[in-house]
């Protein structure tokens, strides 16, 4: 037992030292960028052409909403293509009433037979006319400028890709306390990432292009191949691709291109979602591992795809804290204080982490958070236990394809 205990120790304080120090340095460039951000970026002169590409199964419920708010957008969409995976429910229908409302041809509908979200993707994007490419989610309500912003973004930086920021809708509500503790967990997950992403882009490291809302270059999204045979967190893969094949030019985040998304509000919901990206993220891990420490790709393999492995399975090792930090209020052990030492340093930690990125998210997302500052700042310290419910479901990376048996793509609500 003190030999486990003593081992442990040596692991969390080799990730202290180091992803730890990582993460400050990219917070830092993150608040960097942030700051630039809210300054104005010479605009394109002329508005793009562009498609709308949005893959579909069982979205009756949000559908309309989707695609009200990508029709809308200051730059209109040339075409907005959706992709009906062999809906059940009454999605399509509702989309044809659109259509008659709108009385135009920017909507366009491809039915398909139950076949994958990957696949889905693939129709889409090879029925696509023009030379720019969003690729959006079904449950999603971008902000009127949203497109408008990752434009300019791909215009000023000379990027293949920029992704969205993603924030909870609005309109999540819920119905007792578990639920409110999964979403405004949700929501801290969320904003976590106002932490890194912006900071990783600086670096060129970006290590996702949001599925909720991205653009693309069309050549390149062709010259990446089918998606098809992709079970799960495509666009975690897609930026991994483009990574591959990008050569001097960048993949960037528009911090000003809000994308509000629903998300799981029962704890089935999130546990299916949850297994589903884990599984996903693992096969990618495996499949790309060749890019690790590999000077061909720059910084994302030195940096941001080892920080990337290691904090994805850090919540194992926050479930081990917890868990000794319980047994230390019990027993009286040399090596058990100590990690209880360690538990509160990382507790300490993470809420310094949390607390800046509310202030962050308030300050530079305009009001884009569904609650008050106060309601998170109260609620953030239970999320010390999301974490290690993250790490139960970390496990099923190490398990393999087996946990996706038939489990097409679904909503996960």
């Amino acid at each position: 037992m003190s030999t486990i205990l003593g081992i442990s120790c040596c692991i969390f304080f080799m990730y202290a030292l180091v992803v730890y120090a990582i993460q400050v340095i990219i917070a830092v460039l993150s608040f960097r960028q942030l700051r630039r951000s809210t300054t104005e970026v010479e605009p394109v002169l002329q508005p793009v052409k562009y498609s709308v590409i949005i893959p579909m199964h069982n979205e009756s419920k949000s559908i309309i909403r989707t695609v009200r708010s990508l029709l809308y957008q200051s730059w209109k969409p040339a075409e907005i293509i959706i992709v009906d995976d062999g809906s059940t429910d009454e999605s399509v229908n509702l989309i044809k009433s659109e259509i008659n409302k709108e009385r135009d041809n920017v909507i366009k509908i491809i039915q398909v037979s139950r076949s994958g979200k990957g696949d889905a993707l693939d129709i889409g994007i090879h029925a696509s006319e023009f030379a720019y490419i969003c690729l959006a989610d079904a449950d999603i309500v971008a902000s009127p400028d949203a497109i408008e912003n990752m434009f300019e973004h791909m215009h000023a930086n000379d990027c293949i890709a920029v992704s969205s920021v993603v924030f909870v809708h609005k309109s999540v509500s819920y119905r007792n306390m578990l639920n409110e503790y999964l979403i405004t967990s949700q929501e801290i997950e969320y904003l976590r990432a106002l932490l890194w992403r912006p900071g990783w882009a600086f670096l060129n490291a970006l290590g996702i292009i949001e599925g909720r809302l991205g653009l693309f270059e069309r050549e390149y999204l062709l010259k990446i191949g089918p998606c098809s045979n992709i079970p799960a967190a495509i666009d975690y893969y897609i930026t991994l691709c483009l990574h591959k094949i990008k050569g001097k030019r960048q993949l960037g985040i528009a911090p000003k291109s809000i994308v509000y998304t629903d998300v799981p509000v029962s704890v089935r919901g999130l546990f299916r979602q949850r297994i589903r990206w884990s599984v996903g993220l693992g096969l990618h891990y495996w499949s790309n591992r060749n890019m690790l420490f590999n000077k061909k790709y720059g910084k994302i393999g030195y940096f941001e795809l080892p920080v990337r492995y290691i904090t994805s399975y850090l919540p194992l090792f926050e479930l081990l804290l917890l868990t000794t930090f319980v047994l230390s209020l019990f027993f009286n052990n040399f090596l058990l204080n100590l990690l209880k030492d360690l538990f509160i340093f990382h507790f300490s930690f993470l809420m310094a982490q949390i607390y800046s990125v509310i202030c962050m998210g308030t300050k530079f997302t305009r009001g884009s958070l569904r609650r008050g500052l106060i309601h998170y700042l109260i609620f953030s310290p239970l999320y010390i236990t999301w974490e290690p419910l993250k790490g139960m479901l970390a496990i099923i990376k190490l398990i393999g394809k087996k946990w996706l048996i038939q489990d097409k793509w679904q909503p996960d609500r």
